[in-house]
């Protein structure tokens, strides 16, 4: 059996939240909001918009993000874990539609930088596969900047 990149995609966004949600205790640092609302701007899809990222524990985020053209959906790996006044690295599958429409996946890699006012700060760059045949795979590149809560 072959499994193709969208399917691949898929299973890690479901299986992220799962591992998590059947923890019996979620450690959490107090003082790290787990709701963030950002305003994003990049090549990936959507290429201007709004993005909710819900923090399952310190380490594991899902987000959704939708703009003036197209929409994602997708989870997030923060290594070393997220806390206030310091920065860590991602990396993140997010399944979208969007600008010439057809499904794509993102794969972000990034920094992200959290305050202790819970102002956020991030910066990826990765590969944007196209599940469609023939179409041309590019780097993408994403900038956020939101607040916690």
């Amino acid at each position: 059996m072959q499994i193709n990149k969208f399917n691949l995609a898929v299973l890690i966004l479901i299986a992220l939240p799962v591992i998590c949600f059947g923890q019996d205790d979620v450690i959490k640092e107090p003082g790290i909001p787990s709701n963030f609302v950002s305003l994003k701007m990049g090549i990936d899809d959507p290429w201007l918009g709004i993005a909710y990222e819900r923090l399952l524990n310190q380490n594991i985020g899902a987000e959704a993000q939708i703009g003036l053209i197209g929409a994602s959906l997708g989870a997030k790996l923060y290594i070393p874990a997220m806390k206030n006044g310091r920065m860590n690295f991602y990396v993140g599958v997010m399944p979208a539609w969007g600008f010439m429409g057809g499904l794509k996946t993102y794969f972000p890699i990034g920094i992200n930088m959290l305050t202790k006012k819970n102002l956020r700060f991030s910066l990826d760059a990765g590969p944007r596969i196209w599940h469609a045949a023939g179409e041309e795979n590019f780097l993408g590149l994403s900038l956020k900047i939101g607040k916690g809560f």
